[in-house]
C-alpha cells in the first residue's frame, strides 16, 4: 500500500514539475517548431518549401542572445520505436521530436564475461546517451575499464547551468543513474546514490 502511494505521489510530482516547465517556457505548438537557423548564411541545398532565411525562426527557444533556454531529455526506460508509438496511439498524431533535429544513438554493448554483442540494457544504453560512449552491460556512467565518463549533467554544470533528473523510477535506478552517477554494477544501489550526491545535479 505505501509503494503504491510513492509512486503515484511520484508520478504527480513529475506531472506537475513537466507542466510547470512547459508553461514557464512558452513553447510554441509542435507544428510552429524549426530548426534553428545556422548563422553562417550557408544554404543545405534543399527547398522543403518553408522559408528559414529569416532571423526570426526558432526565437520563441532561445534567448535574447539567440542561444537555447532549455534542454529537456526526456527518456522512456529501454526507449525504443515501440515507445513512441505507443505515444502516437495515444495522442493521437506524432510528436515533435520526430520531425526536429532527430538523431540515431549507437548504443550497442557487449556481455561483461563474453564480449560478445548482447542486447543492450538499460545501464549501457542511459550511459551511452547521456556520455556519448559505449560500454558494457551493468555498468552505469563509466567505460569498461573502469573510468568515470563526464555527462551531459556535468558538461551544463561546468557552464553554469542548472540541471536535474527526474524519474518515476527509483532514482538508483539505471536509466536516471546513467545521467547522474558512476557505477560498475547497475544493482550496487549504494555507490550509485552516494555518486549521484555527489554529482553537482541540482534537482534528484
Amino acid at each position: 500500500m505505501k509503494t503504491s502511494f510513492c509512486k503515484i505521489l511520484a508520478l504527480l510530482l513529475a506531472l506537475c514539475m513537466l507542466c510547470s516547465l512547459v508553461a514557464c517556457n512558452n513553447t510554441p505548438a509542435d507544428n510552429d517548431i524549426q530548426p534553428p537557423v545556422s548563422d553562417d548564411g550557408g544554404d543545405d541545398g534543399g527547398d522543403d518549401g518553408n522559408d528559414n532565411s529569416g532571423s526570426d525562426v526558432g526565437d520563441d527557444q532561445t534567448s535574447p542572445t539567440g542561444k537555447i533556454k532549455n534542454l529537456i531529455f526526456i527518456i522512456g526506460d529501454g526507449m525504443g520505436k515501440n515507445h513512441i508509438e505507443a505515444g502516437v496511439l495515444d495522442r493521437g498524431s506524432a510528436y515533435g521530436f520526430q520531425s526536429w533535429q532527430r538523431v540515431d544513438v549507437n548504443t550497442d554493448s557487449r556481455d561483461k564475461n563474453t564480449g560478445e554483442l548482447v542486447l543492450t540494457d538499460s545501464a549501457a544504453s542511459a550511459t551511452a546517451l547521456a556520455t556519448g560512449t559505449l560500454t558494457l552491460n551493468d555498468i552505469v556512467g563509466k567505460n569498461p575499464s573502469g573510468e568515470s565518463l563526464t555527462t551531459i549533467m556535468d558538461i551544463a554544470n561546468n557552464l553554469g547551468k542548472a540541471t536535474g533528473v527526474l524519474t518515476t523510477d527509483y532514482l538508483y535506478g539505471a536509466t536516471p543513474g546513467g545521467f547522474s552517477a558512476h557505477a560498475m554494477d547497475r544493482d550496487d544501489k549504494k555507490t550509485i546514490t552516494k555518486t549521484q550526491l555527489q554529482s553537482g545535479v541540482n534537482f534528484l
